[in-house]
């Protein structure tokens, strides 16, 4: 009865030591993939999904900007009436981009004040091209 006793011991000992390391595995496993969620592997390229209404004139302006040194640059975009610029603007504002309206010349101005590497300008082209989209605007021109 001794043995029994000292057998059922050392199976519960053993089982023990199973969930464990099947728990400690688990936990590892949820946090590399937490991990790759978070910071994805940063080798890979970043792609952008640029609409395919994209302006070629606005892409070549903000392409141009590349490699310059940061200064704040005006984006004018012409819009319909002023509930396409609100739209805009209010777009523009939820991307953290200022903008104002000039109700006469019926032109929405957006400032952007960031940097000027490819990755950033590649971003800053997609979201113009989405906001221009929502509010059914045209690029204009870019100046300083």
């Amino acid at each position: 009865m001794k043995f029994l006793k000292w057998i059922l011991a050392l199976a519960a000992v053993a089982g023990a030591g199973v969930a464990v390391t099947q728990k400690v595995k688990k936990e590892k496993e949820k946090k590399d993939e937490l991990d790759e969620f978070l910071v994805p592997n940063q080798d890979e390229p970043i792609v952008y999904d640029v609409p395919s209404r994209g302006d070629d004139k606005m892409k070549e302006a903000i392409h141009s900007l590349e490699n310059h040194k940061p200064q704040t640059k005006y984006f004018t975009f012409t819009v319909a009436d002023a509930d396409h610029a609100h739209t805009f603007q209010k777009a523009a504002a939820e991307l953290e981009l200022s903008s104002s309206y000039d109700s006469e010349k019926q032109e929405v101005e957006i400032e952007y004040n960031g940097n000027f590497d490819d990755d950033d300008l590649n971003l800053l082209q997609v979201q113009l091209s989405e906001i221009c989209l929502q509010a059914d605007a045209t690029f204009k021109e870019m100046h300083d």
